[in-house]
């Protein structure tokens, strides 16, 4: 506890106490030693100076004796030898923190030969100095850490008050704040000491733009385990088999038979899971009008801010106990227990969760909550028809819209339910809490990401989070999630029989159009008459049983180009990752085990290997597209690619209908 204070303690005014002489008699140390009190001026630290004249050692103790019950804070034994001081020299004791107004009381027993003496002087604090604020901070993004440690005081600071400059407040020596909107503001700093004085410091703190452009990061290739809702699909669709788990393989591999190329129950694709990182700022088609996200009920509001956090993931029973049960478990039309362990239930339900943080203006443009309403009073008013509205406008964003249909191979469906809190936080801004449990949520994700511009890749979402900042005329947006079916093993290209993975983008559309629902996926099949003809690619799937022949789509293959100030950043494991090897295909005798749960005849195709880049088609005719080779730091396993690029591949028809997603990239695995 002394050396936590003396850490905070800087040079401040000292009294010098009297000279105190311990000289060691013809007895024993303790016949020798001497006793004094001292009352501190201010709050502080006490020390002695001992100037040693022929002692060997000398024990110091300090008590606090204001009750009358001294209460030991010091014992320390001086041998002076070990501070270069025998038979003479200066040594300074330990600190102790003491107190304004305190008696203290000092022995000191010394130990040598007869005669020999020491000259003991008191230091301890004459004035109790006020603290002095200061620190520094670190912007990023919109969020600055301020950090106060650089503040001192002579006693101690006891406490640390920050003013944010947007009417917040915090507490604490290190702190961070998220500004709602880009500006200049005046951060005030104010620290208190022992004796309550206090000091201040402002400090003009800028939070620029954002610059324009996007940021796309493809990391933990494989590392993502497989949750508990796959083995529900499993059962209920028959299409999705897991072969390895990061959790006890390292690696994540997963046998997807879509059922639409000949042979249907056996062809197949093994894919890997990974994680996308967005960061996207100054995106200009959204802001505080255009939240994209959520619906806008009120008027449009002058000074309205806001920020959004969403968060979802399938539905698992942990999740469901510690947090949905909890929190939402006592609301009006609250689903029973049993219902996330349904007999329905097939590994597609959604949990969803909003947090919604509006000043008074964004809330009356958003909710068209008054900005002189009292809000407990307006929300119990008001929260069964804004919980009715916000259904009304996700269910016709996800069924009209934006159709999911096609997507999905199901309608946007309120399964479970929709629950709001609407509350007010200390620094004037009102916080919108929501749960809702429903189906297609992940797919009307991807639309919307699309319509944006800030994400045409459209990948199956997994433990998806999204952080957006809105201002008048833009938003920044970061989102980072797990990302399935975009990553599979091929035969490696110019090669025998090497292994890799490939990354295409993709949309998510993967059935043709239905009447009243259009779809992405339709120029993938064409009329020959009557009857309907299927566009195939050659199938070089390592793990598809006939590897080599023509393969019906599962998916829609796209573009993913990259405007001015764009990037696209392929972090590579640095550890061995799994490969498929292409030949010899599995086996029927393979797949059939795999789908009865045991895994092992699948995972004999498996091998380790260190990831690199690989092939690579980035324009068509390929030798017009970007090199990737020089982008790629083999030392770091970083690629990264800066826009402006537009990438292309090869075409099934004159009109653009791709082959495969462009860009291709393989990354290899060698053995």
């Amino acid at each position: 506890m002394v050396c936590a204070v003396m850490l905070l303690v800087a040079a401040a005014p000292i009294i010098v106490g009297t000279d105190h002489t311990v000289v060691k008699g013809t007895s024993s140390p303790k016949a020798s030693a001497i006793t004094w009190t001292f009352i501190p001026a201010a709050y502080g630290l006490w020390n002695a100076k001992l100037d040693n004249d022929g002692l060997r050692s000398v024990v110091i103790d300090v008590y606090e004796n204001s009750s009358g019950f001294p209460e030991l804070l010091l014992h320390q034994r001086i041998r002076f030898d070990r501070y270069d001081a025998f038979p003479t020299g200066t040594v300074f004791t330990d600190s102790v923190a003491v107190r304004y107004g305190t008696i203290y009381e000092v022995v000191a027993t010394p130990n040598g030969p007869k005669g020999s003496s020491c000259v003991i002087t008191d230091y301890y604090p004459a004035v109790d100095e006020p603290p002095v604020a200061r620190y520094a901070w670190t912007v990023v993004g919109n969020t600055v850490d301020f950090d106060g440690s650089a503040s001192r005081d002579d006693t101690g600071i006891v406490w640390y008050s920050w003013d944010f400059g947007d009417s917040s407040e915090g507490s604490g020596m290190v702190v961070s704040h998220a500004y709602l909107s880009p500006g200049t503001y005046t951060v005030t700093l104010t620290v208190v000491d022992l004796s309550t004085q206090s000091g201040s410091t402002s400090e003009s703190v800028v939070v620029p733009e954002k610059g324009s452009g996007k940021t796309y990061t493809i990391y933990d290739i494989g590392s993502e385990p497989w949750g508990e809702w796959w083995e529900k699909r499993k059962v209920v669709y028959g299409v999705d088999f897991e072969i390895t788990d990061s959790s006890t393989d390292g690696f994540s591999t997963l046998l997807f038979l879509p059922k639409v190329s000949p042979s249907p129950a056996y062809r197949g694709i093994v894919y890997a899971p990974y994680r996308m990182a967005i960061d996207a700022g100054a995106i200009p088609e959204l802001s505080v009008d255009r939240p994209e996200f959520m619906p806008v009920i009120g008027p449009e509001t002058e000074g309205a801010l806001a920020e959004i956090d969403i968060y979802f993931q399938y539905l698992y029973q942990e999740w469901w106990d510690s947090y949905w049960v909890p929190t939402w478990g006592n609301e009006s039309y609250w689903l029973p227990d049993i219902w996330i362990n349904r007999q329905a239930a097939d590994g597609y339900d959604l949990g969803v969760v909003y947090t919604v943080s509006m000043n008074r203006q964004a809330a009356e443009q958003w909710l068209n909550m008054p900005q002189s309403a009292d809000t407990a009073t307006w929300w119990a008013e008001n929260e069964a028809t804004y919980i009715s509205n916000w259904e009304s406008w996700i269910l016709n964003e996800g069924n009209t819209r934006l159709d999911i249909y096609c997507g999905y191979e199901w309608p946007y469906d309120i399964n479970g339910g929709t629950w709001m809190r609407l509350t007010d936080e200390p620094d004037g801004t009102v916080t919108l809490s929501i749960g809702h449990v429903a189906t297609g949520y992940e797919i009307l994700m991807t639309r919307w990401l699309d319509e944006t511009k800030l994400c045409n890749h459209e990948p199956c979402y997994e433990d998806f989070s999204l952080h957006a900042t809105y201002g008048p005329a833009s938003a920044n947006v970061m989102t980072d999630a797990v990302c399935q079916y975009s990553l599979h093993a091929v035969k490696a290209n110019q090669t025998a029989n090497g292994m890799a993975w490939v990354w295409e983008p993709n949309k998510i559309d993967y059935i043709f159009g239905r009447p009243g629902h259009p779809s992405d996926f339709d120029p993938y099949r064409y009329k020959v008459g009557d009857l309907w003809a299927y566009r195939t690619y050659q199938s070089w799937n390592a793990g598809d049983i006939m590897i080599g022949e023509p393969a019906r789509y599962e998916h829609t293959p796209t573009w993913f180009n990259l405007s001015a100030g764009d990037s696209l950043v392929f972090k590579l494991p640095m550890n061995p990752v799994l490969g498929v090897v292409p030949y010899p295909p599995p086996t029927t005798f393979a797949i059939d085990q795999l789908a009865l749960g045991n895994p092992d005849p699948m995972k004999a195709l498996l091998m380790p290997g260190n990831m690199s880049l690989g092939y690579f088609v980035t324009g068509w005719p390929k030798e017009t597209g970007l090199d990737l080779s020089p982008l790629y730091d083999s030392a770091t396993k970083t690629l990264t690619i800066v826009g402006a690029v537009d990438f292309n591949n090869f075409w099934h028809t004159p009109t653009g209908i791709l082959y495969h997603g462009a860009p291709w990239i393989e990354f290899d695995v060698t053995p």
